[in-house]
């Protein structure tokens, strides 16, 4: 018998798996260390919860309390006369009618004249039955180079009152508060009559260096007819009588 031949050989299949090996680890690994990174930064445990503030008691309010606070300004001793303008002049007046003390604050504007007769100097009137006082304010920037000098008028002669004298001030004066004089010495009220005043201005351009301007204005004062001058009623700026 003849022998048969033998079959051919069939070609192996080959079949390709894919199998978890160390890839799969390490990118089941990376997941797992970034999920604990997320969750750390996130707590969502957290979520829900009111939150806790970890400032000590108070301290917010002092923080905004510091930051809206202005700073303090000086305060005017409560003796001067303050001045409730710093834009412009005003005359002040501290007059007694009635037994009333009264302070005035009248609209001036004071100009540049020769001397205290010039008839272009502008004036304020006042009537009172007394007055202890009388002065100005002066407008930021105007500030005054001297002592301002004191004239009284009289039949068209002019005298300085504080040339000899100086007229003493109602005390405390300061920043913002109203330059004001005290009547002569030997009397207790400023007398009816036209009184006019000097202020010797800081230096300004057009004066040159050193030259100060000037600023002139009258004070007239009249007596309160209806208020009889009362010889004996002590000034309130007077010294106390001594013992």
């Amino acid at each position: 018998m003849a022998s048969q031949p033998e079959p051919p050989d069939r070609p192996e299949r080959m079949a390709f798996e894919r199998t978890g090996g160390s890839g799969t680890r390490l990118q089941v690994g990376i997941a797992l260390v970034l999920g604990f990174v997320l969750a750390a930064i996130l707590k969502p445990w957290d979520w829900g919860q009111p939150s806790v503030d970890t400032n000590p008691p108070g301290s917010a309010a002092a923080i905004a309390a510091a930051r809206t606070s202005p700073s303090p300004k000086p305060t005017l001793d409560p003796r001067a006369v303050p001045c409730l303008t710093y834009s412009a002049w005003r005359a002040i007046t501290i007059e007694r009618t009635s037994g009333e003390e009264v302070h005035r604050w009248i609209v001036v504007d004071p100009v540049a004249a020769t001397d205290p007769l010039d008839p272009g100097i502008p004036s304020v009137r006042v009537v009172a039955g007394r007055l202890d006082g009388m002065g100005y304010c002066a407008p930021d920037g105007a500030a005054a180079a001297a002592t301002p000098t004191v004239y009284r008028i009289t039949d068209g002669t002019a005298e300085i009152l504080n040339e000899a004298t100086p007229l003493s001030l109602l005390v405390p004066t300061g920043e913002h508060a109203a330059l004001i004089f005290q009547p002569p010495q030997a009397t207790d009220t400023w007398s009816p009559g036209r009184y006019v005043l000097k202020v010797l201005l800081g230096p300004v351009p057009e004066g040159g260096p050193g030259v100060p301007s000037s600023a002139w204005f009258a004070i007239d004062v009249e007596h309160a007819a209806s208020d009889p001058i009362q010889a004996d009623r002590p000034s309130p700026f007077s010294p106390p009588p001594s013992p």
